[in-house]
């Protein structure tokens, strides 16, 4: 599967079922942290980066 496909897998299903609901969160610096830091995971992972 190509890189593009996986992202835009992530995007559509990954991303939206995390954010589901997020606008009720109450989003303080640490949970939006943990958001970002989970997206940076799962998008090396997807490029293979390190």
């Amino acid at each position: 599967m190509s890189i593009n496909i996986k992202v835009i897998i992530f995007n559509t299903n990954v991303k939206t079922f995390l954010l589901y609901g997020a606008e009720t969160w109450r989003t303080t610096a640490t949970i939006i942290k943990k958001v970002q830091v989970f997206i940076n995971n799962c998008l090396r992972k997807i490029l293979n980066v390190r």
